[in-house]
């Protein structure tokens, strides 16, 4: 090549176009949705127009797999991040982190727990499923804005929204715990 950078000639390029289909095929055997397969393989083109000097042209087809293929655990991984939230909110397992996390400390009280928990549902019920998963991907999760509102497929404004219309259901239902801890201790 005379300026001494690799790139992938128009006819390897059109090869893969001309079997499209078959990586679509590919990325839909991994992601079982075949608009997210065809996004997939697109993005996978773009991937290889945008990096071609660093490409080598022999074997690309190999190279498209790896890279389609790549594209699909990338994809996996959010569904199942987003998934084990949602599980996680299903199962408990994120109330008892709640518990926790509102009462401060890990109480050995066992009756306060139930009564914490029982709040903590109720709260669960009394908004909506968005605003309770984003409130607990943010405060238990530890997830930034940012990454929620990617996660959930929604703006980082609505994220702060969500957050704050559960705070205010959740300082409702623990204000006597709030104004009990903001009593000075005798």
């Amino acid at each position: 090549m005379p300026d001494g950078k690799s790139h992938i000639s128009g006819d390897s390029l059109m090869s893969l176009h001309k079997e499209r289909e078959r990586f679509v095929l590919l990325a839909l055997s991994f992601v079982r949705d075949r608009e997210a397969a065809e996004d997939l393989v697109q993005e996978s083109l773009l991937y290889l127009l945008e990096n071609q000097e660093r490409i080598a042209d022999r074997n690309l087809a190999g190279y498209f797999s790896k890279v389609v293929m790549n594209k699909c655990l990338d994809l996996l991984r959010r569904i199942r991040r987003r998934g084990e939230i949602e599980g996680q909110i299903r199962n408990g397992a994120l109330l008892d982190e709640s518990i926790a996390i509102l009462s401060g400390k890990v109480s050995e009280d066992v009756a306060l727990q139930v009564d914490m928990s029982g709040r903590i549902e109720a709260c669960r019920k009394a908004l909506p499923s968005l605003a309770f998963k984003v409130f607990i991907a943010s405060r238990v999760g530890g997830m930034t804005h940012r990454e929620i509102a990617e996660e959930f497929g929604i703006a980082p404004r609505r994220v702060n929204t969500e957050v704050q219309r559960a705070l205010s259901v959740f300082r409702k239902e623990f204000q006597d715990y709030l104004q009990s801890s903001a009593q000075p201790v005798p």
